[in-house]
């Protein structure tokens, strides 16, 4: 889900749909203030922050016109990194992981880059930090035998500065690299999709407690869900009746209630506009971007849905469904059996198992929100 963003004069006002987002792009900017690696944080309140508006040339349209090369990128990412890391490691004692470093959010201004966008931002090891710019670098269309050289350059200078490990630091290039090429492989199907969050449950077995509402590091589980899936441009909450808080949300109300996951999923092929639908419950914070990146990897022209699996179970409610899906899931609702395992024994589906299987963790029940606290 997009932020809103209002360039007004010389600032740039961002509000962001969840808690998360917010605090990683205040706490980036307020550890960086004055290390001139980044605009300036002018004021934050609410679920807004306001920042100071760099003009320039983003490096997308630098190297789309051929006004930088390899080795002149290589020169200015390791200036970038020298104060960003600097004035990072000094206020907090560790390193900066970007998250989302790309060619769009790098502006040119007076010989020098500024970094902006820093949602997906973290503190990690100095290896992870420091694969971003070289792997960035070997992603751009530079001749590969230019980038190889200058990426290598710009790797040793950075591990001289920062005293990381050579060996490390490649293999985290490498994870790096992977993840820049399945995000743009995938992302054109999903700005043609749509997220559907489940929030329709009764939750009988947590009380009738609004399991969205459950809180997970001090942030609510809807708000993990929606910092999770922050890849798409349209988000929907699926209820079974309208006048929740749906957190700026556009709500879908079941069009045949009472059948659970299934009218919600019936609901979403029907009435969304996206030809895909990722559906994602509530109660599973855990769920990440690289799952569902890699969910959308696996769609193909012989399937009719992705769903997740994993520790010997099936995720039905977690899944990637094309609109050729809607005639079976309507004739399974129609067949008074509601089981979302019966709608997919009518189609043709595809199956992803996420690295960590924390990920499949889903709390129906006192004991599973406990066990989810404690790792």
């Amino acid at each position: 889900m997009r932020n809103e963003v209002v360039l007004s004069g010389r600032e740039v006002v961002k509000t962001f749909p969840d808690g998360i987002s917010l605090g990683c792009e205040r706490n980036a900017y307020e550890a960086l203030s004055g290390s001139g690696a980044a605009p300036r944080l002018l004021r934050a309140q609410g679920r807004s922050v306001t920042l100071e508006r760099v003009p320039g040339e983003t490096l997308r349209r630098l190297t789309r016109r051929g006004g930088i090369g390899a080795d002149e990128l290589s020169e200015k990412l390791f200036g970038l990194y020298d104060a960003m890391q600097a004035s990072y490691c000094e206020r907090t004692g560790g390193f900066l992981v970007h998250g989302d470093l790309s060619p769009g959010n790098l502006i040119m201004k007076g010989g020098a880059f500024s970094v902006i966008d820093f949602e997906r931002s973290r503190a990690g090891a100095a290896e992870e930090s420091l694969a971003e710019p070289v792997a960035l670098l070997l992603s751009l269309s530079f001749g590969e035998e230019d980038a190889a050289r200058a990426a290598e350059g710009l790797a040793a200078a950075l591990c001289a500065r920062f005293g990381a490990d050579e060996e490390l630091l490649r293999q985290k290039t490498e994870s790096e690299r992977k993840r820049i090429a399945l995000r743009r492989s995938v992302m054109p199907a999903i700005r043609r999709s749509d997220c559907v969050i489940l929030a329709g449950g009764r939750a009988k077995r947590m009380g009738g407690a609004d399991k969205g509402a459950l809180t997970l590091g001090g942030h609510s589980f809807a708000e993990h869900v929606i910092y999770n899936t922050r890849v798409f441009d349209r988000v929907y909450l699926s209820v079974r009746e309208g006048g929740k808080d749906s957190g700026g949300l556009t709500e879908l109300v079941d069009i045949i209630p009472g059948i659970g996951p299934l009218g919600a999923l019936y609901t979403a092929l029907s009435v969304c506009p996206g030809e895909q639908i990722f559906t994602i419950p509530c109660d599973m914070p855990i769920v990440s971007e690289k799952t569902v990146l890699g969910m959308f990897a696996l769609l193909s022209e012989d399937a009719d849905a992705v769903v997740l699996r994993g520790g010997g179970r099936i995720f039905p409610t977690v899944g990637v469904y094309k609109k050729s899906a809607l005639e079976a899931v309507r004739e399974q609702a129609e067949s008074g059996d509601h089981a979302m395992r019966g709608a997919l024994s009518r189609l043709r589906v595809r199956y992803f198992t996420p690295e960590d299987d924390k990920e499949l963790m889903n709390v129906n029940t006192p004991e599973e929100l406990a066990a989810l606290m404690r790792e």
